[in-house]
């Protein structure tokens, strides 16, 4: 995972999004105003320190991970390949470094303003593993704006903003639509839902390239999909009937049985009552079998 999952401007915010519904989380537990005003930052190094994200989040899951975590910044300037090193630690264990590309302004922000060291707020998420796939750990990690001001970490910093292509909107529901994803008012209400790994994506690479915004220059990219029944994933070993995952009309995967039998009976009901059943999802560029591939990520409500 690391900074192939998060090559995209600091200060960008999707709308709305899986990135949206990350930060509004953490911006839940905050104490005032200023706290829950977030600044993400890029970490590389995560799949270096599987074991300590392992050990910290707990053995993988088939949902994967989404487990918040209190994180501390802390400048390294002994470090022999980089004196701007800033190392992220959580509980004390290293489980990565701010990008070498972020780090000269951050750790020199730091060493000048507060001593070399932060307290901050991350996440870590991947950790899944099922019968077809299984995702490295990951950590994402957000500063307060305040803090972030207070360091000198500026919109200018890399990679700039204008040489990055807009954004993609998010539609808003419609009429004819159910939206199967977590709220804001879900996440105010503590309600977190699951983020559901899609197998299968090999097979429709050019039906998701397709799909990306033209001249998109990153790795990461939030999309709607809509969820029907399919009468079995026709890549898989047994044919039974699974959820079949689609943007822009096209399969690009399917929910595992498991999945499956989760979440059918609230996607059939939103097809009975005669709407689209949709959630919000995310589109990376993630390693499966050794070969770089474009993956889904489902955001899926909390079953009741």
């Amino acid at each position: 995972m690391s900074g192939v999952e998060r090559s995209w401007g600091l200060f960008r915010r999707p709308s709305p999004s899986v990135r949206e519904l990350d930060a509004a989380e953490l911006a839940q537990q905050a104490e005032s105003d200023d706290e829950a005003d977030l600044v993400e930052i890029e970490i590389h190094g995560e799949s270096f320190r599987q074991e300590t994200l392992e050990a910290l989040a707990g053995p993988k899951e088939a949902d994967g991970k989404h487990v918040v975590e209190g994180v501390t910044l802390r400048c390294e300037p002994s470090n022999p390949h980089d004196p701007n090193a800033v190392r992220v630690e959580v509980m004390g264990q290293l489980v990565g470094y701010v990008a070498r590309d972020q780090a000269p302004v951050v750790s020199q922000g730091m060493q000048r303003s507060c001593g070399g060291v932060l307290e901050e707020r991350g996440l870590i998420v991947g950790g899944w593993r099922d019968r077809q796939s299984e995702g490295h750990y990951g950590i994402r990690v957000w500063l307060t704006r305040r803090d972030a001001d207070r360091i000198g970490l500026k919109p200018s910093a890399p990679p700039p903003l204008e040489t990055l292509a807009p954004w993609p909107e998010i539609p808003k529901s419609q009429r004819d639509e159910r939206r199967l994803s977590p709220s804001l008012a879900d996440l105010q209400a503590k309600r977190w839902g699951s983020k559901v790994t899609v197998v299968g994506e090999e097979h429709y690479q050019d039906v998701i390239v397709a799909a990306l915004p033209e001249a998109w220059d990153r790795h990461y990219c939030p999309a709607l999909v809509e969820l029907a029944i399919a009468p079995c994933n026709p890549h898989a070993q047994h044919p039974v009937p699974c959820v079949e995952v689609r943007i822009a009309g096209h399969s690009v995967g399917y929910f595992t049985p498991k999945m499956t039998d989760r979440y059918r009976n609230l996607i059939e009901r939103a097809i009975e009552d005669g709407l689209r059943a949709t959630a919000l999802a995310t589109v990376r560029q993630a390693e499966k079998g050794g070969v770089q591939i474009w993956r889904v990520q489902v955001e899926m409500q909390r079953i009741s």
